[in-house]
């Protein structure tokens, strides 16, 4: 719709004839003959601009102008004073004091009059718009606090959940980690108790039947006889050999009687007699102090890694090396075989590598260090480091 004017004068040829301006240029006119109660009747009808006459009886326009800007409803709307007075520097200080937008002194040409009315339109039009979009700009601001608020406090429950599963997880793992190093040390009782069955039962028993042989041979004539007793003989030395290899198989009672070095140092000698691999072994640390899980877990640790080298690395040399710094036993096991992609394969069950992830395990328990340097071709380094005592709860570094 075309702007409303609103003009307030007392003197009504004045209000004709800017009424008579105003409609040729299609503005809407509305009119006051007084300012008493103008507040009120410009809140109603709420005139884009007001055209406002200073001398009148009653109230003067300042008093009304001061009172506009002072309404909620009427604060924004333009005020151009028009006087019969001639302008003065004062009279325009006073009347841009109290909120007037403009000042136009009668006689006044219809030309000036419009330019003054079109570019206080155009400024109260821009302002509005320029008000609009900061209040839509506002409520856009607040609509995206709200969904970042709401973003916000999702992410912080999401990061709560996440916590306490880790938290759950962890959990989950020592205890894993507890069971995997009781688990281990349970067979390797259980293996010292067969072991110890099988030698003091089975081998035990087969002695005694090759003596008993022998005594036998020494009373038949028959030489048919003796070569089959002799046949039987040596038969029972190879099952009383095996036997014996077997219960050692099962658990090293050189570990339990010489410690770690000494069972290290036979298990290699078999290992390099049967495979026909060149191991060079050193220990220049003091590991007769060792407690059980840990010489338990670090013995069973360096078989797994030579059984690996003998079945994967086709390897012709492995050198392995003890030593002891402070309170930490480190087992450093290299070969010089095929490699492959640790990064891919250590802990990779599919890839074969159940096996390592068990001494991990085992490692981590004690609160020891598992370090795999490996890449096709270029041969396998693998670094055990332990405590020389072992706690009830330890961390792990991998």
């Amino acid at each position: 719709m075309p702007p409303m004017i609103l003009i307030v004068d007392d003197l009504l040829e004045n209000i004709q004839l800017l009424t008579c301006i105003l409609h040729r240029e299609g503005y809407r006119i509305s009119f006051a003959t007084s300012g008493v109660g103008l507040p009120e009747i410009a809140g109603d009808l709420r005139p884009d601009l007001i055209l406002l006459d200073i001398e009148m009886p009653g109230i003067k326009g300042y008093e009304v102008c001061r009172r506009l800007k002072r309404g909620k409803e009427t604060r924004e709307i333009p005020v151009i004073f028009i006087s019969a007075h001639w302008r003065m520097p004062e009279d325009v200080v006073k009347g841009f004091k109290v909120g007037a937008s403009d000042y136009i002194t009668r006689p006044f040409s219809r030309a000036e009059l419009l330019a003054r009315l079109r570019n206080n339109l155009a400024l109260k039009f821009r302002t509005g718009e320029l008000r609009n979009a900061c209040d839509e700009l506002e409520r856009r601001v607040r609509e995206r606090t709200a969904e970042l608020e709401r973003i916000n406090l999702r992410l912080a429950l999401e990061n709560k959940e996440r916590i306490r599963t880790e938290q759950e997880l962890r959990r989950h793992q020592m205890k894993l980690r507890s069971l995997t190093a009781e688990l281990t040390l349970m067979e390797e009782r259980d293996r010292r108790e067969i072991a110890s069955d099988i030698h003091d039962s089975v081998v035990q028993s087969l002695a005694m039947i090759k003596i008993d042989l022998g005594r036998l041979k020494r009373s038949v004539k028959n030489a048919d006889h003796v070569a089959a007793i002799d046949g039987i003989i040596r038969n029972t030395r190879e099952i009383i050999k095996e036997t014996r290899e077997l219960s050692y198989e099962l658990s090293s009672p050189i570990l339990d009687e010489l410690g770690l070095a000494a069972a290290v140092k036979h298990h290699i000698e078999d290992i390099a007699e049967r495979h026909g691999l060149t191991i060079d072994f050193h220990c220049t640390a003091d590991i007769k102090i060792l407690d059980d899980p840990t010489q338990i877990h670090l013995f069973r640790s360096i078989r797994e890694l030579l059984f690996n080298v003998v079945k994967h690395a086709h390897a012709a040399h492995v050198d392995i090396c003890i030593t002891r710094n402070g309170d930490r036993i480190t087992v450093v096991v290299e070969d010089d075989g095929v490699g492959f992609d640790a990064a891919e394969n250590r802990f990779s069950a599919e890839g074969g590598g159940f096996g390592l992830f068990s001494i991990r395990e085992r490692l981590c328990h004690l609160g020891g260090e598992f370090v795999i340097t490996a890449s096709p071709g270029s041969g396998t380094r693998v670094v055990l480091s332990a405590p020389v005592k072992s706690e009830s709860v330890f961390s792990c570094r991998v």
